[in-house]
């Protein structure tokens, strides 16, 4: 039965996710015009809370009292699941977008929603490309805008910590700010990576 609830609490939170997709195209637009990422980083926001609401997620966290809201930094965590994203983009209340591998640009919709929000794409098998994406996301943090790592590269599949990719903290002296590692727990038993739609 808790089985149950779990799968029908993710197929709401997809069909929840779909819906923000297309109001963030719009949103995004006007972003762009007024050159202003505020209604951006609220529709990534309203995301995030929405699907802790719906998955039923309780998030209990510690030392986010030592970062600045004026502050830009590079955020380093481990990866249990597509949830830590929501977790993180839930707690993190300044500018903040994501290092995501370039295969999702082609997922149709929530690709396309990561382009036009202006998350980082990384093509991991392409030096010279990834070197282009690092620059950008150190350009973006320039602006004020944080930046999340996942240095692992995709989620573990038991909750145990993955050796890093090459090339995890190289955006530290381009950006010149400080990194700050995290760790998230208990992701893992809120949405599997064998679920449906798990893309990360």
């Amino acid at each position: 039965m808790k089985e149950t609830v779990r799968k029908v609490r993710l197929y709401f939170g997809y069909l929840y996710t779909l819906i923000c997709c297309i109001a963030s195209f719009f949103i995004s637009i006007f972003d762009f015009v007024v050159k202003d990422r505020r209604f951006s980083n609220f529709i990534i926001r309203l995301w995030a809370h929405g699907l802790k609401i719906i998955t039923g997620m309780r998030i209990s966290v510690t030392g986010i009292e030592h970062l600045s809201n004026n502050k830009s930094y590079v955020l380093i965590s481990n990866h249990q699941s597509f949830m830590d994203i929501i977790v993180l983009f839930t707690i993190y209340t300044s500018t903040l977008r994501m290092v995501v591998k370039k295969e999702l640009m082609y997922v149709p919709i929530f690709g396309w929603t990561l382009w036009w929000l202006r998350f980082i794409y990384i093509d991991r098998g392409n030096r010279r490309k990834s070197i282009k994406s690092i620059d950008k996301g150190a350009a973006q943090i320039k602006k004020g805008m944080s930046v999340l790592l996942f240095p692992e590269g995709t989620r573990s599949s038991d909750g145990t910590l993955q050796p890093f990719r090459p090339g995890s903290f190289i955006m530290r002296p381009e950006s010149q700010v400080p990194i700050i590692p995290i760790s998230v727990s208990g992701t893992i038993n809120v949405m599997h990576k064998s679920d449906p739609f798990n893309l990360n």
